[in-house]
């Protein structure tokens, strides 16, 4: 299954180009957050979005800073989480919109 993250920081800012190119991507299921910072540890559609992955799922998001401000804030994320705590490092995929184009 493909599902999508999409995130802006404040309530002015636009999902709009973000949703498009999950959609056109085929994700089966799109969790969005909208005034919140990368910054935060924990974001409500993020967390539901994370407790929603299975094994074998493919996590998609229009770029990186969507999920987190720095690599090392994911990693410390992940590290805490269930589901990408895999014991398996292959049974979950990361599927970058932005490095498409």
């Amino acid at each position: 299954m493909k599902v999508g993250y999409a995130r802006v920081s404040t309530f002015e800012q636009d999902l709009d180009l973000q949703m498009d190119a999950l959609e056109k991507e085929g994700c089966d299921r799109i969790f969005c957050d909208q005034g919140e910072s990368g910054a935060k540890a924990s974001r409500p559609e993020w967390d539901n979005c994370l407790d929603h992955l299975r094994k074998g799922d493919t996590l998609v998001i229009w770029k990186l800073d969507r999920a987190s401000r720095s690599t090392k804030h994911l990693r410390e994320g992940s590290k805490c989480h269930p589901t990408l705590n895999l014991p398996d490092s292959a049974a979950l995929a990361l599927c970058l919109l932005a490095s498409h184009r």
